[in-house]
């Protein structure tokens, strides 16, 4: 592949391996140097090089440049990696329908049934915990296989196989290294959250906005599945809202996109209220989000954001946030404010 197909003013290079280990011994690859948890890959540049790198992808200026090594200077190394291993594997999850499944426990059981149930209607793929698993073979995978590119390449291969659906587990270490970058997900569902696989977040809104992150890069062709019986069920449908609103949409769009996560999870007969208001002279004025106000929310104004779920005769959940309305989304009035459940 030419390096030009990305990288613009690049020069004219085909490179033929993708690195993100300076350890792999390859012919002519691109190594892009990714700063972990621990290392730095701008640390290792000479070891890939020796390995086979014949470009290497930087975010920051080195101390030495090697002659005959293309160097490319990028804002955003994991970003550019996969732009690049998008294209270089054929942009194979926009081919592919990927049903991702986040939660703390069960991401496993529901994948597998996932598989199963799509395998009655085309040939479905599982990648989590257990592997690899399609037309009944088993593929053992090592958590240290797992980097970057591997879903990526993954995908590929399961379309070359001809599975033309993949049910996919998301684990959180894989999210905050940012692995699912550039997945095109079809449905993402959310299980539960239990702070006790909490692995190496160290706390439990950390642990949460690790999760929520994934529902916020979501488009309106995309599918949210949320499970409203766990406690952070109703919050992860409010903070999606909170990270897609801003001035302009209308606010029956806005009510939307709770209703569909909520409705999505059984329970749309269950909010029957909109999901916020204006706040102004009056606590309760115009603008509405709502599906009976098709009217369009002006930047600067000060709306409430509280969808809520109530079972007749049992309970209810809400969670509510004030915010300003901007351009590129809201000001979160109340972002600090404790949002544990409370049973009154």
């Amino acid at each position: 592949m030419n390096i030009g197909e990305i990288f613009e003013n690049a020069p004219k290079l085909e490179v033929k391996t993708i690195m993100t280990d300076s350890r792999t011994k390859c012919e002519a690859g691109i190594f892009f140097c990714i700063r972990g948890m621990v290392y730095d890959g701008h640390d290792f540049i000479d070891e890939a090089i020796r390995n086979g790198a014949v470009c290497i992808v930087i975010s920051r200026e080195l101390d030495n440049y090697v002659n005959g090594v293309t160097y490319i200077m990028v804002d955003d190394t994991i970003a550019a990696l996969h732009d690049f291993a998008d294209v270089f594997y054929g942009q194979p999850t926009r081919n592919l329908k990927i049903y991702g499944i986040a939660g703390s426990d069960g991401k496993s059981t529901v994948a597998m049934i996932v598989q199963c149930l799509s395998n009655h209607f085309t040939k479905t793929a599982y990648v989590g915990s257990h592997g690899i698993i399609r037309d009944n073979i088993s593929v053992e995978v090592s958590r240290n296989e797992v980097n970057q590119i591997y879903f990526q390449k993954t995908c590929r291969t399961m379309k070359k196989e001809g599975c033309t659906a993949v049910a996919m587990e998301l684990e959180t270490r894989f999210v905050e290294a940012r692995f699912m970058d550039n997945i095109n997900f079809d449905i993402l569902s959310f299980t539960n959250l239990n702070k006790s696989k909490m692995d190496f977040i160290e706390s439990d809104e950390k642990y949460f906005s690790s999760k929520q992150k994934l529902f916020a890069t979501l488009t309106k062709k995309q599918k949210a599945v949320v499970n409203i019986d766990d406690e952070y069920g109703v919050r992860l449908a409010q903070q999606t809202c909170c990270d897609k609103i801003h001035a302009g949409m209308k606010g029956d769009e806005c009510h939307k996109i709770a209703a569909d996560i909520i409705a999505e999870a059984g329970y749309g007969d269950y909010f029957g209220h909109g999901l916020g208001h204006g706040t102004g002279l009056e606590i309760h004025e115009a603008p509405r989000f709502s599906p009976m106000y098709p009217h369009e929310i002006k930047e600067n104004t000060i709306m409430s954001i509280e969808p809520g779920i109530y079972l007749p005769g049992k309970f209810g959940v809400r969670i509510e946030d004030l915010c300003i309305v901007k351009a590129d989304g809201i000001i979160n009035l109340t972002l600090t404010a404790p949002k544990e459940l409370i049973i009154i």
